[in-house]
């Protein structure tokens, strides 16, 4: 038993929980009527969608990471591989946005880390499909099972970066699409119905009469006749017999409230991504001052929880309790960058930071890829700013005068 154990291979079968799974991989959409499939790559082929996804991890890829020890910054041989080269074939941006794409299609995101005794050497992506998450609950403990080309090979929890998405157990993650089955499943209904509507030209259908008896035989005729003719791709001009006459039932796509439909479609996906719709190019209620707010809003509810995420994974398998209890040793994303708006309220931001010797010349010169000087690394702060108990101490000394 113990052996089994060691080995990952737990005798009870309801220990193991696996990936991928049906809910993980193609999710099942109400479409037409029926039942459809639709992968998270398929998916992507919403506008709505493919916006939200490439926005939120883009956003994350592009923010730097830094790694603090007593208050300071670290620029060692693991802050380097987290910011410039995490593998021979990727860059920090390739990973990380291939991990927050897994992250919110796949609900699981994976990278291997290799190392060479306590030193990490490499960080080495992992597609979701490639990995069975294998759960002993008598220990409390996780391994993952790889599957790479035609080998496979079991890891410890402390070799795999697990990123996951929405929980509802703690050992794998929802996508978002697990929750939003029933709003994609309406927007792919109202972009076929628009598909249908453009094609035939906004004519729902019409009807043709004649002052004849026609048996089922000449209905078909006619029929096959008709659609011969009027096909979108030929086009051409009917002729029809001296005792038949057409009447076009025609439908406004406002009168099938299908413009309606693919707003609302925009404002539900935005909502399950945790994303403002202006974000997603829906700017109908949109203004300068709505932009800003936005913005603080998508770092804040959208962003902040996900980079935390990231920051406590990092963390747990990157750092040892040593480094972390004695060094004060962390990893942080930098979000100044998704702030900044205008040159002016930078600069400003920046005087502000020096004025109150809050951050040194040198500094801000390196925040903006400028050489150090000599004599910045003082912190600078106005003299005629004092604290309150001096002001009170300036007047005794006053009175006793």
């Amino acid at each position: 038993m113990a052996e089994n154990r060691i080995l990952g291979i737990f005798p009870r079968l309801a220990s193991r929980r696996s990936l991928p799974d049906p809910t993980y991989g193609n999710i099942s959409l109400l479409y037409q009527g029926k039942h459809v499939n639709v992968s998270p790559e398929k998916a992507l082929q919403l506008s709505a969608v493919y916006r939200a996804v490439d926005l939120i991890s883009g956003a994350v890829a592009m923010l730097p990471i830094t790694l603090f020890a007593n208050g300071n910054r670290l620029n060692n041989d693991l802050s380097y591989l987290l910011n410039y080269e995490p593998n021979n074939i990727l860059t920090r941006y390739q990973l990380v946005k291939l991990l927050m794409i897994d992250v919110l299609q796949k609900g699981n995101a994976f990278c291997l880390i290799v190392r060479s005794g306590k030193q990490v050497e490499e960080l080495r992506y992992i597609k979701p499909e490639n990995v069975t998450i294998l759960y002993n609950e008598d220990t409390n403990r996780k391994r993952y099972r790889v599957k790479t080309g035609n080998t496979t090979k079991e890891y410890d929890d402390t070799d795999i970066i697990h990123l996951m998405n929405f929980t509802l157990d703690g050992i794998t993650g929802k996508p978002v699409l697990w929750a939003a089955k029933h709003s994609l499943g309406i927007a792919y209904a109202s972009e076929n119905t628009a598909e249908n509507y453009f094609e035939k030209g906004g004519a729902v259908t019409g009807i043709l009469s004649s002052k004849a008896m026609l048996n089922p035989k000449q209905k078909q005729e006619v029929r096959t006749q008709w659609q011969e003719v009027m096909a979108v791709d030929g086009g051409g001009i009917a002729v029809l017999g001296a005792d038949m006459t057409f009447t076009p039932i025609t439908m406004s796509a406002s009168d099938a409230q299908l413009l309606e439909t693919r707003h609302f479609n925009v404002e539900e996906i935005a909502r399950f991504y945790g994303i403002s719709p202006t974000l997603l190019g829906d700017l109908t209620k949109s203004s300068y001052a709505t932009f800003e707010a936005t913005s603080l809003d998508f770092l804040t509810n959208c962003l902040q929880p996900r980079l935390i995420n990231i920051e406590q994974e990092l963390n747990r398998k990157l750092l040892l309790r040593r480094e972390k209890q004695q060094e004060k040793m962390h990893f942080a994303f930098e979000t100044e960058d998704l702030l900044r708006c205008t040159k002016t309220e930078m600069a400003q931001y920046y005087r502000d930071m020096i004025n109150n010797g809050v951050m040194t010349v040198n500094e801000v010169r390196r925040k903006l890829d400028f050489e150090p000087v000599a004599g910045g690394d003082e912190n600078y702060i106005q003299l005629n700013m004092t604290t309150l108990t001096g002001v009170q101490n300036n007047n005794n000394n006053g009175q006793e005068n």
